[in-house]
């Protein structure tokens, strides 16, 4: 098995070298499916939905750069 580094996007690629399974977001499936040649079934048992938050030093509060991109991240994450 060949190393890939300490991120949650190798999953994929640790899987797809084992007999191991992975559960993920669809559009993470989807982006690995075909290049890995993953086969993808739905989840067996429900999903809870989790919160996704932000947190950021109080001196970033008012600095428009830091402002803009909280903002960016969090229209993504609603999939705006």
């Amino acid at each position: 098995m060949v190393f890939f580094g300490a991120h949650f996007l190798v999953a994929p690629r640790i899987v797809a070298q084992s007999d191991l399974v992975l559960v993920v977001a669809e559009r993470i499936a989807l982006l690995f499916a075909e290049e890995l040649a993953l086969r993808i079934f739905p989840v067996p048992v429900e999903v809870r939905a989790f919160e996704i938050w932000q947190l950021w030093h109080p001196r970033m509060q008012s600095d428009p750069a830091h402002k803009w991109l909280r903002c960016l991240l969090a229209e993504v994450a609603r999939g705006g």
